[in-house]
């Protein structure tokens, strides 16, 4: 079997990486599945069925078969459990889906604040929180060019998956993109290894698994104080605006004097930073689409306790998002005696 990578295909996985997964099948050996096919049928045609395999999880069209349910007793008594048993076919893609590809792993969402184009604005950046996975949200067609390159890098450092949360508004917004304000690494050689610790979280393996999600989480929260992609905008000390997103655009709008810290990284964040520029102002307030996820994550870092600073309440901007944010930004210069 040659090791040649699919060419052309969306999904570098060689052939020799079927026949190893083959092997082991083989030596397990095993009942057969829904199909009725055993080991010795299925090597009657092992080629085409080998070939059939590598081709469609190498395209991205693989979809595994239903299992077979079987009952078997239980190890000290009590009945019956049910066992699936997969048919051998699958049983190879998934010995080949159980290898670790050392590469970048980058989900795109898109959420919908003011249902511009739904019916919901769901907010995912909640499911970063809770998930443990590190969060990126651009504001512009540029920094979407620029933020994929930079989630790339972040998912292959640390060895985990990266979130680009998008909305409607950057989603549909038009500008000029220029290439070349970001290097984008040639694409290396896959390098692939058999690692079910890092993979298979069934218990066992998700306890000590646990704190090193941890421990890549705060690494990355350090990286993001320091040199996250986070932008200072210095202005007047007596109004500071933190945000995310596409606000950062209204808020530049409707509040060009004011001091704006623009959050790139929104997970981990880069609290340190978030604390230093509200101690830097007289008055500091979050402008966000979406749910209250930016006050919230100041709020429990004790920001506004620590510094006094205080916050005057949770402003969504939706369909309406440059009136809103400049009514937030007036209230708040009203409020700090800003002429």
């Amino acid at each position: 079997m040659d090791e040649l990578k699919a060419s052309g295909k969306p999904f570098r996985i060689s052939k020799q990486e079927v026949w190893d997964a083959w092997l082991k099948v083989k030596g397990n050996q095993g009942a057969p599945g829904v199909d009725g096919q055993s080991i010795e049928a299925f090597e009657k045609d092992l080629k085409d069925n080998l070939y059939r395999i590598w081709n469609r999880m190498s395209s991205g069209t693989y979809f595994p078969p239903p299992v077979m349910a079987v009952e078997i007793p239980r190890p000290h008594g009590g009945g019956t459990r049910v066992l699936g048993v997969p048919c051998v076919a699958d049983r190879i893609a998934q010995t080949v889906a159980a290898a670790r590809l050392d590469g970048a792993l980058v989900v795109v969402s898109a959420d919908d604040p003011g249902m511009a184009s739904s019916q919901n604005e769901q907010d995912n950046r909640r499911y970063a929180l809770a998930a443990g996975v590190a969060m990126l949200e651009p504001s512009d067609s540029q920094e979407a060019y620029e933020f994929t390159v930079r989630a790339i890098e972040i998912s292959e450092r640390w060895q985990a998956p990266v979130l680009l949360r998008l909305t409607t508004r950057v989603c549909h917004s038009k500008s000029v993109v220029r290439r070349g304000t970001v290097t984008v690494p040639p694409p290396g050689e896959a390098h692939f290894e058999h690692d079910l610790p890092s993979r298979a979280m069934i218990p066992t393996y998700a306890r000590p698994a646990h704190p090193r999600l941890r421990k890549k989480l705060a690494e990355m929260a350090a990286w993001n104080d320091e040199a996250g992609p986070n932008q200072l905008i210095s202005g007047s000390t007596k109004l500071g605006i933190i945000t995310s997103g596409v606000s950062f655009l209204h808020v530049r709008e409707v509040a060009p004097e004011a001091s704006v810290l623009k959050i790139g990284m929104t997970y981990p964040l880069p609290v340190e930073r978030m604390r230093a520029f509200a101690a830097g102002v007289e008055r500091c307030i979050v402008i966000e689409e979406g749910e209250p996820y930016l006050v919230e994550g100041a709020r429990a870092a004790c920001i506004a306790a620590a510094e006094n600073v205080g916050w005057p309440g949770l402003w969504r901007p939706a369909m309406r998002a440059v009136d809103l944010c400049r009514r937030a930004a007036q209230l708040a210069e009203e409020s700090a005696g800003v002429a």
